[in-house]
């Protein structure tokens, strides 16, 4: 994510997938990426700068509506009403000045008709190339498919990152001996020690 804020302006903008269960820590991975660039204020609350912004789409709606609603209350958390027309959604993110738009739960945006999870998928590549935007999107595994009715669209949407839960394997067992000696512990605990990873799972 951080490649994709830091990437050129460019026409088609890269942008990517998160796939995983719930429970999974999507949502965790966003908002941590957002905590690290935080809005900056000034003394008019109109003219707020926010490079990243997290627009989750919970309870948000579907389709277009639903999307620009979740990025409207994600550019005025503090706001009780949120205009969805397009002109306001472009004004918004040109004056904060957003680069990536990360969407939470974009399969609840998703859960419609074809027609309108078309205009959906359009109005994605509209701010992605009008706005030149990049996008990073979170699903969880099942709804993450509706993209790839988008040829153009879904060729940007990559990498897909697919998050996996933890399996016996010597991965893991690896990785965990890794974590161990890279964690300032007195003695060893033998975290990759079969009982020991069984345990954990």
């Amino acid at each position: 994510m951080e490649y994709l804020l830091r990437s050129e302006r460019v026409r088609r903008p890269r942008n990517m997938q998160i796939v995983a269960a719930a429970g999974m820590g999507k949502s965790s991975i966003l908002q941590e990426f957002e905590n690290l660039h935080p809005v900056v204020r000034t003394e008019d609350p109109l003219r707020m700068q926010r490079r990243v912004l997290l627009a989750n789409a919970t309870h948000a709606g579907t389709g277009v509506s639903g999307l620009r609603r979740a990025v409207m209350r994600g550019a005025w958390p503090d706001a009780k009403y949120f205009p969805d027309g397009q002109d306001d959604l472009d004004a918004t993110l040109k004056s904060q000045g957003v680069r990536l738009i990360l969407i939470d739960e974009t399969g609840d945006l998703l859960k419609s008709t074809p027609a309108v999870q078309k205009r959906l998928l359009t109005e994605l590549k509209r701010i992605n190339n009008d706005l030149r935007i990049n996008i990073a999107s979170a699903a969880v595994e099942g709804l993450d498919h509706v993209i790839k009715q988008e040829d153009q669209l879904f060729t940007r949407f990559k990498p897909i990152i697919k998050i996996q839960a933890w399996t016996e394997s010597q991965e893991l067992r690896n990785f965990l001996y890794g974590l161990e000696r890279f964690l300032p512990f007195p003695e060893r605990s033998f975290l990759d020690r079969l009982e020991m990873l069984r345990w954990l799972l």
